[in-house]
């Protein structure tokens, strides 16, 4: 089934409307006047909400504001130059006019998260391979190809420990294993990412196992 988008755009914007274009693309879009239509919705489950502040002239920050509150899905706010106190980090775009059709879809695809059947989960997080993306929240992060090949051999056994000499031949696809500090280093580069050190009590991450390896659990339980 397509992608649910829900637009914000008031009845003002007129002939600046994006919603044909986006139809177009084979979204199905639930296009409301007011942030506060959108946000009594209950039998609805957006994967985007695109606000086009900038077909009224506004910088959209209050209406950013109320939809960060209330959905937890990724948001692409269309706005006027010269917004200020944009929120830093995945799960948000900014777009100025003017702007091509392609490109406001390439923003919206960057930000929609990957077919279900094309991805590997554990609890709130997923791995798209396709695109060595990883999902965590609702927010897209982009790793490297090794740094996604050793997050993808810890999620394909959840909860299991997996040696050092394991994730060598695995990822790195060696049997050398004199020095396996490069495994502690992207080890290091996962779990910033995944923003371990803040991470919620039942967010998969990933424990040292002392000599022994590492395993990816959700939750806080010691290693």
């Amino acid at each position: 089934m397509a992608h649910l988008l829900f637009l914000i755009e008031s009845a003002r914007a007129n002939g600046s409307s994006v919603v044909p274009n986006l139809l177009k693309k084979g979204y199905r879009v639930h296009r409301f006047d007011k942030i506060a239509d959108a946000c009594i919705q209950k039998d609805l489950d957006p994967s985007l909400v695109i606000i086009h502040a900038a077909a009224i002239q506004s910088s959209g920050m209050q209406i950013l504001r109320k939809a960060k509150a209330r959905f937890a899905v990724p948001i692409l706010l269309i706005s006027v130059d010269g917004t200020r106190l944009l929120p830093d980090g995945p799960g948000f775009d900014h777009l100025l006019p003017p702007f091509t059709i392609r490109k406001l879809n390439n923003r919206i695809k960057r930000l929609l998260p990957p077919r279900p059947s094309t991805t590997q989960k554990v609890g709130t997080l997923r791995l798209v391979p396709k695109r060595n993306q990883l999902i965590l929240d609702n927010a897209l992060i982009t790793l490297t190809p090794m740094a996604f090949r050793l997050l993808r051999a810890l999620v394909r056994k959840p909860g299991e420990i997996i040696s050092r000499e394991q994730l060598m031949r695995e990822v790195w696809e060696t049997d050398y294993v004199g020095d396996t500090r490069t495994i502690d280093t992207h080890i290091s580069w996962l779990r910033t990412a995944m923003g371990q050190g803040g991470a919620g009590r039942n967010q998969p991450r990933i424990v040292t196992v002392r000599n022994k390896g590492y395993r990816l659990i959700e939750g806080p339980t010691a290693a």
